[in-house]
């Protein structure tokens, strides 16, 4: 005889959750967004500035192992996804850890679009071990812990907000990047060259305490002096610079086979080994929800979370 399944009472802590995804469904429906709106303010925080457009874009260069050519990958970054989430609004984001391993950990995004009801999750996985399999430190697992949390939820942000949004928007912010001041001037001209030479010392400065030197960074973009860098070199360097913070890549991966000398070629010295402690069994829960947009309040438009994971000055 077939065995008869019991209902099963929600508890205390799962009726407020659903009554408080209620409540954001009834606000979200009562105040919807204003599309043009929404994107006007997310072209408008994200393209304010040299400084703010050079943060909305990631460059990952991967060789092709058949054909030896190197490819570029680029795409929109942390930064800009913490914008767009705010600006779109009426979303619901968080992350959690799913599992802490010997050897890697696992994040998962979730975000909803609380008009629509779109919900997409997404899981990032990295590694937690050195290059000889020692387990990182505590402190290393939480860097990577956040880098992959920050990861995660620039996934499903980008997933639930259409892309047809913030696609040109990020295409502006490459192109501000590659011209002196977001401007027409020519490089030619006495400002922009002070300009150039004041990023050029600044992009240096961030790689050196990256452990990249003057001459890994020539040698990935083909010059042969730091003064012939120009502002398109610049603009892929802080995409690779977006990237290393952002926990997407390492420097080791992105230019340590850019130059080999003598140095390069001696036995490294042994790596810092690991804890080997246990895997903790708590979760971690991250969750931000975004008001909706056209709700005027005294305090006006609420700004991008400035929220720092694993990225980036």
């Amino acid at each position: 005889m077939g065995e008869l399944l019991r209902r099963t009472e929600p508890t205390a802590i799962e009726q407020i959750r659903r009554a408080d995804i209620d409540v954001q469904i009834s606000t979200a429906h009562a105040y919807p967004r204003d599309v043009a709106r929404a994107t006007a303010n997310i072209r408008q925080m994200a393209l304010s500035g040299p400084e703010a457009a050079e943060k909305c874009y990631y460059v990952l260069e991967r060789k092709d192992r058949r054909t030896g050519k190197v490819k570029k990958i680029q795409g929109p970054s942390i930064r800009l996804a913490e914008i767009v989430a705010a600006e779109w609004g009426n979303m619901h984001v968080g992350t959690r850890i799913l599992e802490e391993g010997q050897r890697t950990i696992t994040v998962q995004g979730a975000a909803r679009d609380l008009q629509s009801n779109l919900t997409v999750e997404s899981e990032v996985t990295r590694r937690i071990t050195t290059s000889d399999g020692s387990r990182y430190g505590d402190d290393m697992i939480g860097v990577t812990i956040m880098a992959a949390s920050s990861i995660a939820f620039r996934n499903v942000v980008f997933k639930v907000v259409p892309q047809v949004v913030w696609s040109g928007i990020l295409e502006e912010a490459m192109a501000i990047s590659e011209r002196p001041n977001g401007d027409g001037r020519q490089k030619n001209d006495a400002t922009a060259k002070t300009e150039l030479a004041t990023k050029i010392a600044t992009m240096t400065r961030r790689f050196d305490e990256l452990g990249v030197t003057p001459e890994q960074i020539l040698a990935k973009v083909d010059k042969g002096d730091m003064a012939d860098l120009d502002f398109k070199d610049i603009a892929r360097l802080r995409g690779i610079y977006t990237a290393i913070r952002d926990g997407m890549s390492t420097a080791e991966e992105e230019f340590a086979a850019d130059v080999f000398s003598a140095k390069d070629l001696a036995i490294p010295p042994p790596e810092p080994q690991g804890s080997g402690r246990t895997p903790r069994k708590s979760v971690a829960m991250r969750s931000e929800s975004t008001p909706p947009q056209n709700q005027d309040t005294q305090e006006g438009r609420p700004e991008a979370p400035g929220r720092e994971p694993g990225e980036e000055g």
